[in-house]
C-alpha cells in the first residue's frame, strides 16, 4: 500500500521560510538536519551534495509532511519557466488557513504575491486565493466560512 510521505520545496533562505510556514501559517517543525555524504548523493544524483532540511506538519495533520530544503552545494537555482496555474505537471498545493485577509497581509511582507483576488466558491463554504511564494511555487490559500 502506497501512503504520502510529504512534499519538498527548496528554498532561497531558510529561516526566512521557517517564518512563513512556522509562524504565519501555523506548521510545527519536527525535525531539522543537515545532510551530506555518500547516502544523500546516490539519492539524489548530485555529487559533494550539502543540505539542511527541516520537516513540518500541520497541527492538524500530522501525518502531511512539508519538507523545506536549502543547499548549501551546489547552489540553489530558480525554476524557469515560473509555473502558472495552467502549467502540466505539479501546479500547486492547497491550504487550508483561519483568517485569510490577516494571513495574506503577513505573507506580502515576506515578498508573497497575489495571484487574483479572494473569490468566494459558487456555494458559499470556503474562499480562497491563489499565491506565488518566493521559491516560485504556487500555494492555493483556502479558508472554510462557518
Amino acid at each position: 500500500m502506497t501512503h504520502f510521505r510529504h512534499v519538498g520545496i527548496v528554498v532561497r533562505n531558510l529561516n526566512e521560510a521557517l517564518q512563513i510556514w512556522n509562524q504565519i501559517l501555523g506548521f510545527q517543525i519536527i525535525s531539522r538536519k543537515i545532510e551530506s555524504g555518500p547516502a544523500i548523493e546516490k539519492l539524489i544524483g548530485i555529487n559533494g551534495v550539502r543540505l539542511e532540511s527541516v520537516k513540518l506538519a500541520a497541527e492538524s495533520k500530522k501525518e502531511i509532511v512539508v519538507e523545506l530544503l536549502t543547499f548549501s552545494y551546489p547552489k540553489v537555482r530558480r525554476r524557469h519557466p515560473i509555473c502558472t496555474p495552467n502549467t502540466f505537471g505539479i501546479t500547486h498545493i492547497a491550504l487550508t488557513v483561519i483568517d485569510l485577509p490577516s494571513i495574506l497581509d503577513s505573507l506580502q511582507k515576506y515578498g508573497v504575491k497575489l495571484l487574483g483576488e479572494i473569490s468566494s466558491s459558487e456555494d458559499g463554504r470556503t474562499r480562497g486565493i491563489y499565491t506565488e511564494f518566493p521559491e516560485n511555487i504556487l500555494i492555493e490559500l483556502v479558508e472554510v466560512i462557518h
